[in-house]
């Protein structure tokens, strides 16, 4: 029986009773309210200096701890006044008008009247304005400081103190709601606060009234800013880490402004913060948010994320608003990213990850690292971002540059920023995200075959793009190879004749030359935008961007050249005989072959590491010779009663495996090759004569290769075969002035090394 029913048949008292009971537990039970991160106070002082001496004087300064930073003239310039600064300030910075090379010194005063060491304050090559404008200095903590001195010499002038406080402000107060996504390890990031009293955003909420749309840049079409949950896409499959709101490191989004464009992602930036060692890395967080806005004029926090030292992962520049429950991703609802302000010339396109703390004499943790390479791979998987790479850059100013996909700021700038000791860093933590990225995808996500007459069977994610079945040719197919983007593949004749499908450029062919030997195989630059060819005799043809390194052309060989490959850097290539004799040239080195040894059979194929420090050889009967890389197996290992005959051998991405195809179409996989399938049913004379892996596996992926693809049929080029109608194939570049024309190629000196 309820309270309510038992109470119509009791008397009038006993109801009132009844009811101040209830009323009562009402009273006792508390309703929990949660104190909000401190609403952060800007404040700007003029100095009141003069500088004195040239640019290039500099006095002594003292660093944090009292030691000499840098040596100058032994009489420094006058201080300035002292100034007070509005309230105890928790960071500080200085802005002044004039060069980087100005000399500018602070030094801080308590309450007290106790004052700290003069300290240099240099200026922060992160808060560089693509127009221009004043010069501010690297952020410093004040630990309350009321009082402010500053000295200058060189060119500064117009001087002003910059005072943030982050911790002494006025608090929010808001009903408690539980623990905040972002503090997964029951502790809040906000400053002084807990699982109970999770931080708030200031008093200021993001809704939709804050940014309500958003222009983009010319890469992109414009998009509305909405609380709607992106659909994720399949092809990711890194986890996002656990990041911490905006709301939640209290961000006063009343500051920002709503100025946000997007672009897709290429690159991946770290910078280092070149703040100290804070106990609360969210008020740290807060202070550079106001420093990048209110100091230096932009319209939001110039990062797109920052990782402290506990390795937590802070959201950066606002992109939208989010649904609830959903993760911040930094992008709009197209997965295009929010344009940040960290590397000038650099930003559209880029995103760019702050490490809290200063690098130049100290590592990060390792638990910070460890939090950047999650964020990295994540980002990487996310947008297709082969992390080993160096693919071009268009830059703000329309320059081409070439420099790391996962980049210091240092690769695109004139800064040492991430600093001295994280820059070295920088290839382990990008051998890292690369593995975890393949980790989840495997090395290989897709494959083709070719066989003799022309045919193109795809397995896994790799796409279909034509083939010559049913078309007439002139002589059987020798190779094939993929151009870089995945989008394309050049079949090859054994005239030389060249057939492309997709987005793969033809360069030209030898279809209309005579041959002094047949053409076996060829190899693309890593560019796509050439590749070269070579005949039996070692003669090397090469075609757009392709250099020509060498050949063997003018050599007696032993055996006939039965394959070759490309450099990584595409500045040199192998050639490998039947005898497993190998011949490099350009930057290709020697680290050993067969050709000395007697084979049970002869070596069809070679294959080198994705680092260029090694290679293998395989044997028309599935032996494998490893030189300087591992060995993972072998199909002659395995002993099998019947086997066509290995026709080629291809590693992957990783360097931890690699397939070995045959001519029946079979192809057996070791270390992490992925099976993918295969179609074995092909016989002579229309047997497999090679094998192409799709580019990256999974570090850059088929997701990203394949949406991008050329609309057009991709049978429409086949035609393209030898030459266009009225356009001459020209003759194959050759850089070496001594290179000679011979009936089997371009020849020039000896090889690097000898069989």
């Amino acid at each position: 029986m309820t309270l309510a029913s038992r109470s119509r048949s009791l008397p009038v008292a006993a109801r009132v009773g009844a009811v101040a009971v209830v009323a009562a537990f009402a009273v006792v039970a508390p309703i929990r309210m949660a104190q909000g991160a401190p609403k952060t106070r800007f404040g700007v002082v003029p100095a009141g200096v003069t500088s004195a001496g040239s640019p290039t004087d500099r006095f002594l300064a003292a660093s944090v701890d009292g030691s000499a930073a840098e040596a100058g003239p032994a009489v420094p310039p006058p201080p300035g006044p002292t100034v007070e600064v509005p309230f105890p300030a928790s960071h500080l910075g200085v802005r002044w008008t004039g060069s980087e090379a100005a000399a500018v010194d602070i030094r801080l005063g308590g309450p007290g009247g106790v004052w700290g060491p003069w300290r240099s304050m240099p200026a922060d090559h992160d808060l560089e304005k693509e127009g221009g404008g004043p010069v501010l200095s690297e952020l410093i903590l004040a630990h309350g400081a009321t009082q402010a001195q500053v000295r200058a010499a060189g060119d500064a002038r117009d001087v002003e103190i910059l005072a943030i406080d982050t911790l002494h402000g006025p608090r929010s107060s808001q009903v408690a709601t539980g623990t905040p996504a972002g503090a997964a390890d029951g502790s809040s990031p906000g400053s002084g606060s807990s699982a109970d009293n999770p931080p708030s955003d200031g008093g200021q909420d993001r809704s939709s009234d804050a940014a309500t749309s958003s222009s983009t840049t010319s890469t992109t079409s414009t998009t509305k800013a909405s609380t709607t949950t992106t659909t994720a896409k399949a092809r990711a499959k890194v986890a996002e880490p656990p990041i911490v709101t905006r709301k939640e490191w209290g961000a006063d989004e009343s500051i920002r402004k709503n100025n946000q464009k997007y672009a897709p992602i290429t690159k991946l930036f770290v910078h280092h913060t070149v703040t100290e060692a804070d106990s609360d890395p969210a008020a740290t967080v807060r202070a550079i948010y106001a420093y990048h806005v209110q100091g230096n004029g932009w319209d939001d926090i110039g990062y797109n994320f920052l990782v402290d030292a506990q390795g937590k992962v802070y959201e950066g520049r606002w992109a939208r608003d989010y649904a609830a429950g959903e993760k911040p991703t930094g992008e709009d609802l197209d997965e295009n990213g929010v344009v940040g302000a960290h590397v000038l010339n650099h930003n559209v396109g880029a995103a760019g990850v702050a490490m809290l703390g200063d690098f130049s004499n100290g590592e990060p943790t390792q638990a910070a690292r460890d939090g950047l390479v999650q964020l990295m791979a994540w980002k990487a998987d996310r947008h297709n971002i082969d992390v080993m790479g160096h693919d071009p850059f268009t830059t703000s100013e329309g320059a081409v540059e070439f420099f790391p996909n996962l980049a210091g700021h240092r690769d695109a700038g004139q800064t040492e920023c991430p600093g001295d000791r994280l820059y070295p860093l920088l290839p382990g933590i990008r051998d890292k995200v690369a593995s975890m990225v393949t980790a989840v995808h495997g090395p290989t996500t897709g494959y083709w075959t070719a066989t003799a007459d022309g045919r193109v069977i795809p397995f896994g994610d790799a796409p279909a793009l034509g083939s010559m079945a049913g078309k007439a040719l002139s002589g059987a197919i020798v190779g094939m190879a993929a151009n870089p983007s995945g989008a394309g593949y050049w079949l090859l004749g054994v005239d030389g004749g060249i057939f492309s499908f997709g987005n793969a450029p033809f360069y030209g062919s030898t279809g209309d030359m005579k041959l002094n030997k047949p053409v076996v195989r060829m190899a693309p630059t890593p560019t796509g935008k050439g590749y070269w060819l070579v005949a039996s005799d070692g003669g090397i043809f090469s075609f757009g961007d392709a250099r020509f390194f060498g050949s063997t052309g003018d050599l007696k060989l032993n055996k006939p050249v039965v394959g070759m490959a490309s450099t990584p850097s595409g500045k040199g290539y192998w050639l490998v005989a039947s005898d497993g004799g190998i011949f490099a040239y350009g930057d290709a080195q020697f680290y050993g072959s067969t050709g000395s040894l007697k084979l049970n059979k002869p070596v069809v194929s070679m294959a080198p590491a994705w680092t260029g420090k090694g290679y293998w050889l395989v044997a028309s009967d599935g032996g494998l010779f490893a030189f300087d890389v591992p060995y993972f197996g072998s199909v002659a290992a395995a002993r099998p009663e019947k086997y066509a005959g290995a026709v080629q051998m291809r590693a992957t991405t990783t360097g931890k495996g690699y397939y070995i195809a045959d001519a029946n179409g079979g192809i057996a996989p070791f270390g992490d090759a992925t099976f993918l399938g295969a179609d074995t049913s092909q016989r002579p004379p229309k047997a497999a004569v090679d094998l192409v892996l799709g580019p990256c596996g999974g570090v850059a992926g088929w997701r990203r290769r394949s949406r991008r693809r050329s609309r057009a049929c991709p049978d429409c080029s086949w035609w393209r075969r030898r030459r266009r109608p009225g356009r001459s194939p020209g003759p194959p570049s050759t850089s070496s002035a001594t290179a000679s024309a011979t009936a089997g190629g371009w020849a020039s000196s000896a090889p690097s090394a000898t069989p």
